[in-house]
């Protein structure tokens, strides 16, 4: 056990933070929802059955999928495993911990998604008391039948495939599955909601005219079959609500007694290491012919961290899931009212200042971290005759490049997408692509100004002070280039923006002269560590 250190404290204070603004965002789009449902007719007769059937579809779907990733960590992959095995005690009393120990970690969020709605619902009906327990309880057996089936399938799956490629395998998908969640509700119009058309919204028109359907056989029937009587206190709730707290204790008592059965199969599989890879001592690696162009220093830095990279699926898995968010946004774009001549340069400079903000964050996540990479190994580049400033030099080369593709890609679609003219699209393009560049090298610099070469997961550096700190820094960047561009919006109501003035020429030497500030302190810090 150690004392938290600041750092700690600020992480769970971002996380805090972060999850009390998403509940809060939850809580006023339900509360809405429930104000409209009040004006119509039997409104909540007639859509509230189906909609809680979905929010307990959509949680028990969610938890499901989540328990499997957490459940591959937690009995399969976690450092205590071997030592408990080791223990006198039965294999049911040790995947009993833990099924807890999966179902803790996993429902946590999804039992924080599920409050809003009672709490909104709650302030617009009136139930009585009896709800809030009874609707509290009924998530409670649902989230145990999700944990379950989800714990079940991990160790399913982990008798057949490996555990490390199933793992990041199912990542990605889940990746993928929130990707198109988030682009199919953005077809919701969720934003009518607010307006006067708000009872014309497509979401409300199909819970009012769908006929329970495949409804009727979901998991979430069972959860408003047993929340909704609470609702009106009708009494039968608690039989509903019994019903659903048994099928919970069965789900357990089966994953316990299939558990006993498969589960040493998959741990012995997951201790099976495979043969090191061998290669022919004349064959030429794919690194050593893409660097050849550079200085054999640079080379050797850059065929090091490129095998690093291929090792660490992490990494470049989550750089090729940029594609689809970055899908997203631009999708959203073709919803904004572009036949408005008179805001067309309005949502440039806004653009521009947005995809500032998506480099900023994706920097800080892969960028920053570049030399805590390193971790414990850090005393070989520090021991080697390379100067610190040829080391930053090499990671900025090597961690840049898909940043800056990707901020060049958003640059030219957006711009196609909003019809911008061919001065604005130079303009944008120019600015835009300036602003990238300075936010990645300030990241990589900022990243050598304050390592961590032990850590338990690389992600805690993207969450320490450094991080913090730089993303304080862009914010400022992109949010001073966005207030002069909108001075230069209203200060040139006709025409294409300049593309040289005084106000810009500034913002550019100000931003360049704290970059290179930036880069020299990293390397003043970075030569100055001691192994």
């Amino acid at each position: 056990m150690r004392n938290p250190s600041a750092d700690d404290i600020l992480k769970h204070l971002i996380l805090i933070s972060f999850a009390f603004g998403v509940g809060w965002a939850e809580y006023a789009l339900f509360l809405r929802f429930f104000e409209l449902l009040e004006r119509i007719p039997s409104g909540f007769i007639l859509v509230l059955p189906k909609l809680f059937s979905l929010l307990g579809s959509f949680l028990f779907a969610f938890l499901s999928y989540s328990s499997i990733l957490t459940a591959l960590s937690a009995v399969y992959r976690s450092e205590d495993v071997d030592y408990l095995l080791a223990k006198p005690m039965p294999k049911s009393v040790l995947l009993f911990y833990k099924w807890c120990d999966t179902a803790v970690r996993s429902s946590i969020t999804v039992i924080l998604l599920a409050i809003p709605p009672m709490i909104s619902l709650g302030r617009i009906v009136h139930p009585p008391f009896s709800f809030y327990p009874g609707y509290l309880f009924s998530t409670l057996s649902l989230a145990a039948g999700a944990v379950s089936l989800g714990m079940l399938i991990a160790m399913g799956l982990i008798t057949v495939f490996p555990e490390k490629r199933m793992h990041r395998s199912l990542a990605i998908i889940g990746l993928c599955l929130v990707a198109l969640m988030i682009t199919g509700m953005r077809f919701l119009h969720l934003e009518t909601l607010w307006g006067e058309e708000a009872l014309a919204n497509p979401f409300l028109a199909y819970l009012a005219t769908e006929e329970d359907g495949y409804l009727r056989y979901s998991p979430g029937m069972l959860f408003a079959k047993s929340v909704l009587p609470f609702v009106w206190d009708s009494g039968v709730g608690t039989l509903w609500w019994g019903g659903n707290a048994l099928i919970g204790v069965v789900s357990i008592l089966c994953t316990l007694y299939i558990g006993n059965k498969i589960f040493f199969k998959g741990w012995c599989k997951c201790r099976e290491h495979s043969d090191a890879e061998i290669r022919n001592q004349g064959e030429q690696t794919y690194s050593e012919r893409s660097f050849h162009f550079l200085p054999e220093t640079l080379t050797t830095l850059m065929q090091k961290d490129w095998i690093v990279l291929k090792r660490d699926p992490s990494v470049w898995t989550q750089l090729f899931m940029m594609i689809p968010l970055a899908g997203i946004y631009l999708l959203n774009l073709t919803f904004l009212p572009l036949q408005i001549d008179e805001l067309s340069r309005f949502f440039v400079v806004a653009n521009v200042g947005l995809i500032g903000l998506i480099v900023s964050a994706v920097s800080a996540r892969f960028l920053f971290p570049t030399a805590s990479r390193e971790g414990k190994s850090i005393w070989i580049p520090l021991k080697s005759p390379i100067s610190p400033w040829r080391f930053l030099c090499q990671k900025i080369l090597f961690s840049t490049p898909p940043i800056l593709l990707l901020s060049l890609i958003l640059l030219i679609l957006s711009c196609h997408i909003m019809n911008a003219s061919s001065a604005l699209f130079q303009w944008s393009l120019f600015y835009g692509f300036c602003m990238s560049i300075m936010i990645c090298v300030l990241a990589v610099s900022l990243g050598f100004c304050f390592p961590a070469f032990e850590y338990r997961h690389i992600v805690e550096v993207s969450l320490g002070k450094g991080a913090f700190l730089f993303m304080i820094t862009a914010l400022a960047q992109t949010g001073s280039f966005v207030y002069i561009g909108l001075r230069l919006v209203f200060t040139h109501p006709e025409g294409p923006l300049p593309f040289v003035q005084s106000w810009l020429i500034i913002w550019l030497l100000v931003w360049f002269g704290m970059t290179c500030f930036c880069a020299g302190l990293g390397t003043y810090r970075f030569g100055k560590l001691e192994v």
